[in-house]
């Protein structure tokens, strides 16, 4: 550090051995000076340099200028050395008096006094700084007074209480106005596992909410703006959520997967649920989102691909905006007719019209280590009174999703289940290792066969979600479940919702019919004026041979009485036959059926107690036993009556057991099947086979058995 006189002439070192001189002032007899490096405020003896001292060190970041203020070096008065002179942000002194000025991109009032924010406007992040750009305006960016920014990754703006919120590259969600007051951390890397690595943030301003995204852990968090936690709403860890956008108007969010070859984008209720593939295809590393809730667009931009992308909200209508000179594009975002977007390699700004893609135009160059870009405008008070989420969550503890209808419908972090309330959310109840636990509702706990098998048990549906994609070697039903890829096509449903049997024109060899519900039978038992097939389609359209008509000759009624004495003849004796005959050879010495007529794979024989292990379920207080899980044949074995669903029975054992009630409508409705014993065999099966006389082993292959339990 020199001094010289005046002239530049007598230069002498007054200090020397510094690390990074940065800003110089002198007061009094002292100079002070602050160091970059050591992050120090120093001062020695303006002319021997004696007397150094450390005045300050390491509480503050960025030591850059100095500048002494003190009362003794202020010489005179004006109207602004008042108060400002009642001026809100500037008090200019003019000879004609003080005058009130705004900050860079502020409106002065008509009151002369106070300053408007801008409604609209674009904020950037760079490394180390973020930036506002107001276009229009003489000074179209500047950077905003923000200290302690490091590694800048993504930024985002509360339009309701004006602050700005940034990722940094130390894993910490920060906040702060855009003068640099407030300064606050919302979410700290001191209480996030070391490993973290946030991704990207967006905010719900309607239910005070952030929404981020953890590449370690591949979750999407809840946070609230006041930071407290509510908990993470989605977790895969093959499909790994990145980028993320929230349209909290709709009470949806949209997000970027990635693998390790192929990326997607995807959609999901603001809880994780109703989660959707919007494209699968023609992705490669999807970087960032933005959303145009007013025109319903999305826009995407792949770093990979060099693609600019935008469809419809439903994932309808994709096109290409621009995929020429883009050489790293960083972020994206929509403000009014424009898509703005940030290339960090060729450190600029440029936008498109955002529905034609036409019109680009350079915004700004030579702006380094471009990071994020947001888009702020200015919300709308009696949009945001109307919201339902918007007056204290909606009422709900935790998370607060706009439905369709304009009212709230509350839900849960991934650890918590909804109470009967369905405003509050509590710990999920503890169910076996055999049961799975419903998310919300009435019913907690399932037999875990009964999920994913088509039928929504628990109230909230929550047993037929997420159900898991069949092996190569099974057929996935259309409501969900999985089945033996054999059973496919063998003419009787094996999916709950007979899905397996649809589309099986071909299953039928040549020498055989097709019933109309997919079943064969051979060619011989088409048009033999017995219905062979369930619903009788086998006897329709078929041209009877009749034979040769005789000229009446006149009025001849002995023929007709004749005939129809034969007939009654007829019936009787079949009826006699059947009675002292036939049923006779299938019963025993008691009169019963014996067992050897029960048999087929596997055999169970009669009074058959099931273990005490058998796998349960609960309906309306009563303990089910299902011991072999069989496919065409129920019948009870306990010494009460069984109480089972309407929907577990087949269409052909409802039919038999004189049941016309619609499955699908009343699947809940509870029959009553009587005790199987000794002297009254009740056997289910097909009445086709009963009338041909087949004997009944040969159609009871498999059975399941029930047992009531008090």
């Amino acid at each position: 550090m020199n001094h010289p006189d005046l002239s530049g002439l007598q230069r002498e070192i007054i200090v020397d051995d510094l690390p990074h001189p940065f800003g110089l002032t002198q007061y009094r007899d002292f100079i002070y000076w602050t160091d970059f490096n050591l992050r120090s405020i120093e001062r020695a003896d303006k002319r021997s340099g004696l007397n150094r001292t450390v005045v300050l060190q390491g509480q503050l970041e960025l030591m850059l200028d100095i500048l002494v203020f003190h009362s003794s070096r202020q010489e005179g008065t004006n109207e602004c050395s008042h108060n400002n002179g009642n001026c809100a942000h500037l008090c200019l002194a003019t000879p004609a008096g003080a005058q009130c000025r705004c900050a860079s991109h502020y409106t002065l009032n008509p009151d002369g006094r106070n300053c408007s924010s801008p409604s609209s406007f674009l904020l950037f992040s760079q490394k180390a700084s973020i930036s506002r750009m107001v276009l229009g305006e003489q000074s179209p960016d500047i950077i905003l007074p923000i200290h302690v920014l490091r590694n800048v990754r993504a930024v985002s703006y509360d339009p309701l209480d004006r602050l700005v919120y940034w990722l940094d590259g130390r894993q910490n969600i920060r906040r702060a106005r855009d003068d640099g007051a407030m300064s606050s951390m919302i979410v700290s890397s001191s209480v996030q596992p070391a490993d973290n690595q946030l991704h990207d943030l967006s905010l719900d301003p309607y239910s005070r909410h952030i929404y981020w995204s953890c590449e370690t852990t591949n979750t999407i968090n809840v946070q609230r703006m006041d930071g407290h936690t509510v908990g993470v709403v989605l977790k895969d860890d093959t499909d790994k959520p990145r980028a993320i956008v929230v349209n909290a108007e709709k009470g949806y969010m949209y997000f970027t997967t990635v693998q390790d070859r192929s990326a997607k984008i995807e959609g999901a209720s603001l809880d994780g649920t109703e989660r959707e593939s919007l494209f699968t295809t023609g992705l490669i590393r999807p970087v960032a989102l933005a959303l145009d809730n007013k025109m319903g667009k999305l826009f995407w931009v792949d770093a990979d691909l060099k693609r600019i992308e935008s469809s419809d909200l439903t994932g309808a209508n994709r096109i290409v905006l621009q995929d020429s000179n883009i050489l790293q594009p960083t972020g994206v975002t929509v403000l009014g007719d424009h898509l703005y977007w940030i290339d960090r390699q060729q450190q600029m700004i440029e936008r498109v019209d955002k529905l034609t893609g036409e019109g680009r135009t350079r915004i700004q160059g030579r702006i380094s280590y471009l990071t994020s870009i947001h888009a702020v405008e200015e919300m709308d008070p009696h949009e945001f009174a109307s919201h339902p989420c918007s007056r204290d969550n909606g009422g709900c503890s935790h998370i607060c999703i706009a439905k369709g209808d304009g009212t709230p419908r509350c839900s849960c972090p991934m650890h918590l289940v909804l109470l009967q309330d369905l405003l509050h959310c509590g710990e999920p109840p503890t169910c076996s290792t055999e049961q799975f636990t419903c998310s919300t509702g009435e019913i907690d706990c399932i037999p875990m066969a009964w999920r994913c098998d088509g039928f929504s048990e628990c109230d909230d549906s929550s047993d037929e979600e997420s159900c898991p994609v069949c092996s190569s070697h099974q057929f996935q039903c259309d409501k969900g479940g999985c089945i033996d890829a054999q059973r496919r096509c063998n003419g009787e449903p094996d999916c709950a919702d007979h899905s397996d049997e649809h589309d099986c024109e071909t299953i039928c060899p040549p020498n055989q019919f097709r019933c109309g519900d997919n079943q064969c039978i051979t060619k011989k038992q088409q048009c033999d004026n017995y219905s062979d097939c369930p619903d009788g389609s086998d006897e329709l359209a078929c041209e009877y041979v009749s034979p040769p008509s005789v000229p009446n000759t006149g009025p001849n009624t002995i023929g007709p009485v004749i005939a129809i004495i034969l007939l009654v003849f007829v019936i009787g004796g079949a009826y006699f036959v059947c009675q002292r005959v036939v049923c006779r050879r299938y019963k025993g010495p008691s009169g019963t059926f014996p067992h050897e007529y029960i048999s087929g794979t596997p055999h169970v024989p009669l009074n058959f107690i099931a273990p005490s292990s058998s796998q349960h379920g609960t309906f309306q207080g009563h303990k089910v036993l299902k011991i072999i899980h069989g496919t065409h044949s129920w019948f009870s074995m306990a010494a009460a009556d069984l109480v089972v669903p309407l929907w577990l029975l087949t269409r052909l054992q409802r039919w038999f057991a004189g049941l016309r009630l619609d499955p699908k409508r009343h699947k809940r409705r509870l029959v009553t099947i009587p005790p199987l014993v000794e002297g009254n065999l009740r056997y289910w099966g097909s009445p086709k086979h009963l009338r041909r006389g087949t004997p009944l082993g040969r159609v009871t292959a498999y059975v399941t058995v029930f047992k009531m339990h008090p």
